[in-house]
């Protein structure tokens, strides 16, 4: 399933997320048919980045990300 995104794709995870290993994360990501993919890692937040502190620069990073696309 991962393999058939082909879209850009921004992933981001958390080093501390309590729910989904680093591990995971990255066989994830590198699993991604997307040829345009960018993994951000975030330090000191827990699994609900939007939720978490810290949200207004995961935002930052997404609209950066968004805006090198259009």
């Amino acid at each position: 399933v991962m393999g058939a995104v082909r879209v850009p794709t921004l992933f981001v995870h958390s080093r501390e997320d309590y729910r989904v290993p680093s591990r995971s994360a990255l066989h994830g990501f590198a699993r991604l048919g997307a040829s345009d993919k960018t993994l951000v890692w975030r330090e000191g937040v827990g699994h609900v980045l939007a939720a978490d502190r810290g949200r207004e620069e995961l935002f930052r990073v997404v609209v950066e990300w968004l805006s090198g696309r259009m």
